[in-house]
């Protein structure tokens, strides 16, 4: 029971908080927001296999996000399930990002694969193998 009478709690002020930012974006409002979805947001990465560093900072792109777009929000009992969605697609851009970066390569590195490569036989024993075999087939069909 206590429990529940917490959650309860939690959610109203929750509630207030984001009714408040809605009604009048401005800093300290925007900071109540800031200080209860943080955490959450965190959380939600953290959830995803995000290091610790990238939850806070994908966190903050989302709170920058809710800053700048909030008012564009059209059923403002929604909001919680905006936010997180908004945090999805932030957590995808990332992904697709991520994916979409080339390595790099230290040309020292490649100098040192080239003076390697040149001391090695040009045909590895499974293909020599295989040629000679090859080659006995064909001297073979001659006679």
């Amino acid at each position: 029971m206590r429990n529940e009478l917490i959650a309860s709690e939690k959610h109203l002020h929750e509630a207030s908080v984001t009714e408040k930012f809605l009604e009048g974006p401005s800093e300290a409002s925007f900071a109540e927001l800031f200080t209860i979805f943080t955490p959450q947001l965190v959380a939600f990465f953290r959830a995803r296999s995000c290091e610790l560093a990238l939850a806070e900072d994908l966190a903050q792109e989302v709170m920058m996000t809710v800053y700048w777009k909030a008012a564009q929000l059209r059923d403002r009992t929604l909001f919680r399930a905006w936010l997180f969605k908004v945090a999805r697609n932030a957590l995808c851009r990332h992904y697709c990002k991520q994916a979409r970066e080339v390595g790099t390569v230290d040309l020292a590195d490649v100098a040192d694969r080239l003076t390697a490569a040149t001391h090695t036989p040009a045909a590895t024993p499974a293909l020599n193998s295989w040629i000679g075999w090859r080659s006995w087939i064909h001297e073979s069909r001659k006679s």
